[in-house]
């Protein structure tokens, strides 16, 4: 049966033929295997070298009303965490195209309001707080977010579209 032919070589590749450690004398195959007969068993598989994770910076608006909810959106599917719902967060690259800057030079980037870009894109202004927040900082497997907190109080904001944002309570 063909199920049980492919669970042998299932087993003789785990117990075997691993990776970690071959034992090729021990092979029932090994004068059919071009490693084995070439000496070159131990460089195989090859393993491709590990890419490391595209830093990225976030804006994070924690946001609340004076009912104690906190609003949330619904982030875009295709994207990373698409489908999930999260506080509103920006990319640092779309808060500078939010703002139109042309001039990226260091220091009109630091002038960058983070908020600003918010308020612009939300049509709202809510009352930002003053307290700094410590970074978090979170790896996935292709992206590494460092993101920045921003807290405020907004009272007079009801979103677009009920399906995007929401407020809840916790």
């Amino acid at each position: 049966r063909p199920g049980d032919f492919n669970q042998a070589l299932m087993d003789l590749g785990t117990d075997i033929e691993s990776a970690k450690t071959p034992k090729p004398d021990q092979s029932p195959i090994k004068f059919f295997c071009a490693a084995y007969l070439n000496g070159t068993y131990d460089k195989y598989p090859i393993k491709e070298p590990k890419k490391k994770p595209r830093p990225i910076q976030i804006e994070a608006f924690v946001l609340h009303n004076s009912k104690g909810e906190f609003l949330l959106e619904k982030n875009n599917q295709g994207r990373l965490l698409g489908g999930f719902w999260s506080f509103p967060i920006m990319e640092t690259d779309l808060v500078e195209q939010q703002l139109d800057l042309f001039d990226n030079s260091p220091q009109m980037l630091e002038r960058v309001s983070k908020k600003a870009a918010f308020e612009s894109h939300y049509q709202t202004t809510p009352k930002w707080s003053e307290q700094i927040f410590p970074q978090v900082k979170h790896t996935f497997s292709h992206q590494k977010w460092t993101i920045t907190l921003s807290e405020g109080v907004l009272d007079s904001f009801t979103p677009q579209t009920e399906s995007e944002m929401a407020w809840v309570s916790p």
